[in-house]
């Protein structure tokens, strides 16, 4: 006995030794049956990040080895690669990993590190707590709770490693308390550092962590401490100087791409669905055996996950929340942690308050109901809070909260309670407590793992890659999140460069092309919106990708159609096996025509050639390489009241003004450039004035159909502008008949400022007289062009009549104009054309038969 109280006396087997093994012997029980799985399988369910950080963690161990910064990608989003400044930001967790990837694969170094995010987050918890309340088992039982907190192990099954390397964050809190009670410079620097690498170990660590932490712990201290200012100020400076420094190295470089607008492609919406359900706090995981076993789960458990299980979990717990009920009664230094603990809750809510999933309506007046607003919207306005879309991790300040109140309150029970001051029993309690915290919070039991089978063509590919031969990957369906992550993991193994990718978001890679490459790997829809996409157009594309290789992930092909139709596209598969079909992409020619395919957003998919608008719609068009000025060309209309029609493309919009009495009229974009790119079509606000269609998404207003890509030597538009105030993108010029001579035209508004400017069009003869003419509003009454807005489209209907008495037969040319009225100035025409200079715009030549309307 006294050997172990001596070896119990030495600090470091006391505070470090004991407590680890601690830790660990949870970590394997909370994550069994991992540590039987080292190499096989990946730490995390098949929905989660795994990939993603086995792969970060062989690229950053092969970017060094080539002399490679690893926040270069040259090897993702192929041929452009990319250098991603939130891998840059973000290189704590995967640096983890590194040195277990000098001994072991990569996907084995993952699971050390995930092991090891454990094992240190619970140690360093417990050294904070420990600071708190100076008593060994109530640190031990708060390391544990921030360790096995729900929220926590929600985000270990995603394999969110970033996320759950917390370690760096409990010791810039522990060197934070022991600055304020009077340590010395060495802990304020170790504190600063610290503070820099928690800011490292995951994008929105800062957001939902380290900032509102800062604030409210450190504003506590600041009061606590206010009157022994002069002994922790200066330190207090340097740990933040230094903490700051080093966050700086790591977001500058994604802050200065941001202020560029280089990081759009990192929004992603889902605030309210990645916000926390009020009712989940008391609420279990229905995913844990034991406890749905003695049927604890309320009847709601389901529900409050909602969709997003892993972000969902927030149970405080039965003994944690009893033990922080004593610290706050018995222990006044305990009672700030309330505030950090409820606030963490509050703004983990989001921007409104739901409940089983459900938004919370309350009753305003007349009947009406509002939406609960919580805090989080106005803290969401806050610059670099809106590129994060997961108010629910703000449970990481609430375990943090919670932690503090129950290892105060344990260690006041321990002080009142005499049979708890013998070490034995201590010792037993603790054991017994935490097994009913980890029975409690385990979320999973066993804890999900993903099975890693690698086709062995893959190895075929490495092999070519050692030998400097370039097989670019394309993997199938693409902008699939889990396909996504499957690529990355293969990438390991192939060593080759992959068309899209992902690095925490979605890469830069040109979507519309992903869009339309997906299109072409399922059979042509012969009844579709657009033209039909050809198996030898669909080769082509491939080929214009830079595809050499397609993998195709078969249990993400939805209905199996990839499977069935690729090989009449690539020929036969290479490699099968229950989850791929590996295809060699086939030699051939580049694609020489364009390609269309449009999204969802239809408000009736039962007519299909005729689709009707609903929200709105996007149109993916191809354009190879070399093909020409191209434009996207489509028709529309509108019922029953006129609509306007914004498309917008390269973040360009263009509107078209739709007439019910103008249907079917052709419509045509801006240039869409080579490559992909989307063209979003939206109509204006209805205020009510369409026509609701039971179950359909939207309402019946506008339909739009036959989308091209036309090209320079189709039927172009003929652009001449008058002034810098109308544009003429089109004129087309019936033939005689009837009497009359009809044009539609195609106008289209420039610049802020307009007047009302009428349209006059003249037939003039030989001599120079004008033997026919019209003069009309360019807008007609209802619509003047001084209300256009700046890039506004419309047409204009109109008809020179013909006179046999006036009109003889022969050739005559047509001119066009516009001029302002009552003043009569014709606006010039920027045209080097006949009469250009007197304001006629010269369209062709018509010629006028014998007895014309006779």
């Amino acid at each position: 006995m006294q050997r172990i109280q001596a070896i119990w006396q030495v600090k470091w087997v006391r505070h470090g030794v004991l407590p680890l093994l601690f830790y660990a012997t949870v970590t394997l029980i909370l994550t069994y049956p991992l540590v039987t799985q080292l190499e096989t399988h990946a730490a995390g369910a098949p929905y989660g990040d795994e990939f993603e950080s086995v792969r970060a963690i062989w690229w950053t161990q092969t970017a060094l080895a080539r002399g490679i910064n690893p926040a270069e990608q040259p090897l993702l989003d192929y041929p452009n690669g990319f250098f991603s400044p939130v891998q840059w930001a973000t290189p704590v967790a995967t640096l983890t990993g590194l040195p277990f990837a000098v001994f072991a694969s990569p996907l084995t170094a993952y699971n050390l590190a995930f092991l090891l995010s454990f094992v240190l987050t619970g140690w360093t918890a417990y050294l904070f707590c420990f600071e708190l309340t100076g008593h060994h088992g109530a640190a031990l039982l708060g390391g544990l709770i921030v360790m096995a907190f729900p929220n926590r192990l929600g985000h270990a099954s995603a394999a969110h490693l970033g996320l759950i390397t917390n370690y760096w964050r409990m010791l810039y809190l522990w060197a934070l308390l022991r600055v304020w009670r009077g340590a010395g410079w060495r802990t304020a620097v170790l504190g600063g550092v610290c503070l820099g690498l928690a800011v490292g170990t995951a994008l929105p660590a800062p957001v939902y962590e380290l900032i509102p932490l800062t604030i409210l712990v450190g504003g506590g201290l600041v009061w606590a401490y206010r009157r022994q200012w002069r002994t922790w100020l200066g330190r207090a400076m340097i740990l933040f100087a230094v903490g700051g420094l080093l966050a700086a190295v790591f977001y500058v470089p994604m802050l200065l791409a941001a202020l560029r607008g280089e990081l759009d492609y990192l929004q992603e919406s889902g605030v309210v669905l990645y916000s926390t359900d009020l009712l989940a706090y008391v609420t279990p995981s229905p995913f844990n055996p034991l406890v749905s076993a003695l049927g604890l789960i309320p009847a709601w458990g389901w529900d409050v996950l909602g969709d997003a299980a892993n972000e969902g979990m927030a149970y405080l717990g039965l003994v944690a929340v009893l033990l922080a009920a004593v610290g706050v009664w018995k222990v006044r230094a305990a009672r700030p942690w309330l505030a950090v603990a409820a606030i963490g809750i509050l703004f983990a809510l989001g921007p409104v308050l739901k409940a089983s999933d459900r938004v919370v309506q309350v009753p305003v007046e007349d009947g009406k109901t509002a939406e609960v607003a919580l805090p989080y919207v106005l803290y969401s306005l806050l610059p670099g809070v809106g590129m994060g879309r997961t108010p629910g991790r703000f449970n990481a300040v609430t375990a943090v909260g919670l932690a503090a109140l129950a290892a105060y309150g344990w260690a006041a029970l321990s002080a009142r309670a005499a049979w708890l001051s013998r070490a034995v029993w201590q010792g037993g309690a603790v054991i017994g407590l935490s097994a009913l915290i980890v029975g409690e919070y385990a979320v999973f039991l066993p804890f999900p793992t993903t099975e890693v089978p690698v086709p062995t063509y893959l190895e075929t590919l490495a092999v070519q890659a050692a030998a400097g031969i370039e097989r670019p990957v394309l993997d199938l369906p693409t902008r699939d999140y889990i396909t996504a992550n499957w690529l990355l993991y293969y990438q390991t193994i192939h060593h080759q460069p992959v068309i899209a990718g992902h690095v925490v978001r979605n890469t830069p890679t040109n979507p519309a092309l992903l869009t339309l490459l997906n299109a072409a790997a399922r059979p042509p829809d012969e009844a579709g919106f657009a033209e039909p996409i050809s198996p030898a157009q669909a080769a082509a594309i491939f080929r214009a990708s830079g595809a050499q290789v397609v993998i195709l992930h078969r249990h993400f092909d939805a209905d199996y159609l990839m499977a069935t139709y690729l090989p009449q596209v690539l020929g036969d598969p290479v490699y099968t096996d229950e989850d791929v079909l590996i295809f060699e992409v086939p030699d051939g020619p580049a694609a020489r025509t364009a390609a269309c395919t449009a999204s969802g957003g239809w408000a009736d998919p039962a007519d299909p050639a005729m689709r009707w608008i609903g929200e709105g719609i996007d149109v993916a068009c191809f354009v190879p390489e070399g093909l020409g000025a191209a434009r996207l060309a489509f028709e529309a209309g509108v019922w029953p009241y006129d609509r306007a029609l914004e498309a917008t493309l390269e973040g360009q919009p263009q509107t078209f003004a739709l007439a019910v009495d103008q249907p079917g009229r052709a419509w045509t974009t801006d240039l869409v450039p080579q490559g992909g790119a989307f063209v979003s079509l939206h109509l204006d606000p209805a205020e009510g004035e369409c026509i609701d269609i039971p179950g359909e998404a939207g309402c019946r207003s506008a339909w739009i159909t036959n989308p091209r890509v036309v090209v320079d030597d189709e039927h172009q538009p003929q652009v001449v502008d008058f002034g810098d105030r109308m544009r003429l993108v089109r004129a087309e010029v019936e033939p005689p008949a009837g009497g009359q001579i009809a044009l539609r035209l195609y106008w289209e508004a420039l610049g802020a400022a307009r007047e009302d400017y009428t349209f006059f069009a003249h037939l003039i003869d030989a001599g120079g007289v004008a033997v026919a003419q019209i003069d009309v509003p360019l807008g007609g009454a209802d619509n003047p062009t001084s209300t256009w807005p700046a890039g506004g489209f419309r047409w204009l209907d109109v008809a020179i009549d013909l006179d046999p008495e006036i009109v003889p037969p022969g050739t005559v040319g047509l001119y066009v104009g516009l001029y302002t009225y009552p003043d009569i100035t014709r606006l010039p025409v920027n045209v080097d054309r006949p009469h250009a200079q007197d304001g006629l715009l010269y369209l062709q030549d018509v010629t006028l038969p014998p007895n014309d309307g006779g």
